[in-house]
Parts: C-alpha cells; structure tokens; sequence
C-alpha cells in the first residue's frame, strides 16, 4: 500500500491539528469555568485531500487563526477553511500521488 503522504507532511498536517485544537482549548467564548466544551474530530479523505475537521459549540473560526494555519506550517498544500454550515472549521491537505 502506498503511503498518502510523506512524513514532513504528516507532522506538518500534525502541527495545524494541534494548534487547532490548542486554540480551542485556550480560545474565548467560555461562560463559566464548569462549563463542559466538546470538540469532535473528523478525519477522511475528499479527492486528493486528507480532511480533518473540527466541530463543535466555540470552534476557532476568525480569520486570524485561519491565516496562521494556512501560513504557519511550512507547506503550500494546507489549507483552512470556514465551512457554512454550523459551527465548523475544516484543514485539508494535498495527498502526494
């Protein structure tokens, strides 16, 4: 089985997930300290892209954090994007082929 992608792009797709969910966690938009928050995760594949998305109540999506993970990663192939619907915040990767 071929790999979908190269190592480098796998701890560079690894980095955006990580500093996704770490802007969730330390994000605004709590209430209260007892207020339970989730996050669901979503991993697959569209095309050639790896997709991994973020749902969930307070999902980082200013354009701010957009930008750094677009720019922050050492790879052209990221991309973040906003999605319509809900509160949804989506990375996608070009596979090698």
């Amino acid at each position: 089985m071929d790999a979908v992608m190269s190592p480098e792009d796998g701890e560079s797709l690894a980095s955006a997930v990580i500093e996704t969910v770490r802007a969730y966690q330390y994000g605004g938009g709590r209430s209260s300290w007892g207020e339970v928050r989730r996050l669901t995760l979503y991993f697959g594949m569209d095309q050639n892209d790896v997709i991994v998305r973020f749902e969930g109540s307070d999902v980082p999506t200013d354009l701010n954090l957009l930008k750094q993970v677009r720019s922050g990663h050492g790879s052209e192939r990221i991309r973040a994007e906003k999605l319509p619907t809900g509160e949804m915040l989506q990375i996608r990767m070009q596979c090698q082929t």
